[in-house]
Order: structure tokens, then C-alpha cells, then sequence
């Protein structure tokens, strides 16, 4: 499918810009705020006009005052993501809503709701098992539409992972509307957009998967670079170097060594020599986080600096070496993450969005009734 992210990226960051900053979202506006007026009814159509099989509704007034403005009050979407990632699948379902601003996420409790973290890889899944388990969530959840949406996983096993998307495709046609990979430029395109700050300056972000790194900067939804590696996901570098990270845990300096060894094989990473021209000389961007496995390290709204994190990092190892296997994986979680700071010269970070699937949920590729 041909990719418009740079005609639609500028809308989809203010529909997401709108929906994560108003309290009430379009759809909120005209349900809660919005009354019936007879009078004013009489000079609207009698119904929603429009060719989308999405579009239902009544029209209402746009003000308590009687006056002709009129708009077309819609139900919510159900728009179900899957993240087929390389350390598991994950359903994300997101309530959605049409206005005037286009389509936007609300802020429902079932913004984002992991309907089952266990379900395995799909790249590694018999097609068949896949079809009986993600079938059996999908008709549980009843989404107006839903998206399958390959990552790292597939995207490292090359022609391999086609063949298989191919056959979830086929399998899925039931179920899924739409089965494909995403290109890495376009997954950290998506973790940008759905990151997108209150304020309206520059902005950077890094996306940590199980194989693959995202970093993306600009300055609006139109203007995006994005650049991406599959070979220095944080699962990826933690097999390579299992050697290292398990000899750095017995000695005093262990974080010191984790971090070096982590840091000397990013050196000559395609993400390294790629993020460090996307950024213009002399000119600092915030760089927001989206990594699963990071977010207890954040504060709301504060930032932490490469400094902070290295002390994290140097105590969590320390207390790792009579820890559990959980403990050990946080050391070298907290080590990846500050060499890769430090190799792409960022020196603090803030937490980014839960997923780039927010921005998916409502992008047009994915989803026409967007457009």
C-alpha cells in the first residue's frame, strides 16, 4: 500500500494533539455540551448526509442559542490495533471519535485495554493457532475495524516473515481487515505522531523494541525523519552480548562494563550513523522514551538525565548480583538504555506515549472512516 504520511501526518498529529489535551473530545463536545432545539432543528437536514458506511447519527444544534450552525453527532468507533512485535502480540483497543477535528482518541477507560499479554509472537506462531486465538479475542471485543500490524519481528526474518504474513492474511480475512508489515521508518513515524507534546515545538523520539530501535524527529506531523535499525532492539543486543552481561554482573563495576559493551557494539550501528544527522548542529530537541519495559523509571512530566539514569543503572546492578533473573534483566535493561542515550548524544529523556499504535488507531491507512 502506497504510504501518505507526509500529505496526512499533519493531520493525524493535530487529531491526536486535540484528543490528548482537551479533557472532552469532539464526540464529547457534541453529546454532552450539545442540546436539541427544535426551531433551530428546522433549518438543519433531516439526516447525516455522507457516502461513509461509518457516519450515523442525528443532527443537533452547535450552541444552547437557537442558530442554524449545525454538525452531525456520531458514536464512537471501536478501532482494534494489533502490535505483532517480536516479543509477543498485543491487542489494543481504542475508542474512537469523529468531529470536526477529525478522528481522535478518547479519553475512555477502554482507551487501551490488553486483552491477553501472553499471546506468543505471531512470526513464530503456527498460522492455524494464531487464527483459533486471535479470533476468539477479536469476536470477544466486536471492533468496528480491525488492523494487523507486523514489526521488528517480521521485518528481521525478511522474505520468511512475508510468507507468513501472507498466510495470517489469508487465515485472518474473516476477522482482520487489514494484515502487513510496517516499515521501520513508518512504525517510528507512528511512535512520533502518538507522542506528540502539549507544546508545539521540535521534538525527538526513541522507540525500544525487542529488535528493533525507532528515532524520529521534526518539527510538525509534516515534516517527520525517521530512521530505524533491526538489529540493536534491546532482546537482540541482551542474546548477543549474553556472555558479557552475565560476566559483568560478578564484579564490582558491572554497569560500567554492561554499558561499555552495549555502546561498543552500537558505535557502529546504521541507527547510530543515521539518528546523528537527522538533528541540526547546535539545536537541542526534547527526546521522549516509548520502551514497555522503561516505563518505571519516569516521574509524570519530569525529566531524567543521562547522569541519573548511569546511577540508577550502577545501583540496580549492584543489588542484581544476589538478585533473581528479573533483577539481572534490569541491570541490562538500564545499561542498553544509557549506552544508546549516549551513542545517539542525547543527555536527558522524557516518557513518550504508551505505543505508537495510538497513532494508528487513528491514521487513514489504516482506518478510511478517518479520512
Amino acid at each position: 500500500m502506497k504510504r501518505r504520511f507526509g500529505a496526512l501526518s499533519l493531520a493525524v498529529a493535530a487529531t491526536l494533539f486535540f484528543g490528548q489535551q482537551a479533557e472532552a473530545s469532539s464526540h464529547d463536545v457534541e453529546t454532552e455540551l450539545l442540546r436539541d432545539d427544535s426551531e433551530a432543528q428546522d433549518k438543519c437536514p433531516s439526516a447525516c448526509s455522507t457516502q461513509s458506511e461509518y457516519w450515523t447519527g442525528q443532527w443537533r444544534t452547535a450552541a444552547p442559542e437557537k442558530t442554524s450552525s449545525c454538525h452531525c453527532a456520531l458514536p464512537p468507533f471501536e478501532h482494534l490495533v494489533i502490535d505483532a512485535g517480536s516479543s509477543g502480540t498485543r491487542l489494543l483497543l481504542y475508542e474512537v471519535a469523529r468531529g470536526p477535528q477529525g478522528c481522535q482518541v478518547t479519553p475512555s477507560k477502554k482507551q487501551e485495554q490488553k486483552k491477553d499479554s501472553t499471546l506468543s509472537a505471531l512470526a513464530d506462531m503456527d498460522v492455524k493457532k494464531a487464527e483459533q486465538e486471535l479470533g476468539e479475542r477479536i469476536t470477544a471485543l466486536a471492533p468496528t475495524r480491525v488492523v494487523l500490524l507486523g514489526t521488528g519481528g517480521f521485518r528481521q526474518k525478511g522474505m520468511q516473515g512475508e510468507r507468513k504474513m501472507r498466510e495470517l492474511r489469508g487465515r485472518l480475512a474473516r476477522h482482520v481487515q487489514q494484515v502487513e508489515i510496517i516499515s521501520g521508518k513508518t512504525e517510528g513515524e507512528l511512535a512520533w505522531l502518538a507522542t506528540r507534546p502539549a507544546e508545539k515545538t521540535p521534538f525527538s523520539t526513541l522507540e525500544i523494541g525487542g529488535v528493533s530501535v525507532q528515532f524520529a524527529t521534526g518539527e510538525t506531523g509534516g515534516d517527520i525523519q525517521s530512521v530505524s535499525d533491526d538489529a540493536v532492539g534491546i532482546h537482540v543486543l541482551s542474546e548477543e552480548l549474553g556472555k558479557d552481561k552475565a560476566n559483568c554482573l560478578k564484579e564490582e563495576e558491572n554497569f560500567t562494563r554492561c554499558m561499555a559493551a552495549v555502546g561498543q557494539r552500537l558505535e557502529s550501528s546504521q541507527l547510530v550513523r543515521k539518528a546523528s544527522k537527522l538533528i541540526p548542529e547546535g539545536q537541542h530537541r526534547p527526546v521522549y522514551i516509548i520502551g514497555k519495559e522503561l516505563d518505571a523509571l519516569f516521574q509524570p512530566g519530569k525529566e531524567l538525565s543521562l547522569a541519573n539514569l548511569e546511577g540508577i543503572g550502577k545501583k540496580t546492578c549492584k543489588d542484581a548480583r544476589t538478585g533473581d533473573d528479573k533483577a539481572k534483566a534490569r541491570c541490562f535493561n538500564l545499561a542498553y538504555l544509557s549506552a544508546l542515550l549516549k551513542a545517539v548524544k542525547v543527555e536527558s529523556i522524557r516518557k513518550g506515549a504508551d505505543s505508537w499504535t495510538r497513532a494508528a488507531a487513528v491514521h487513514a491507512d489504516y482506518f478510511p472512516n478517518c479520512r
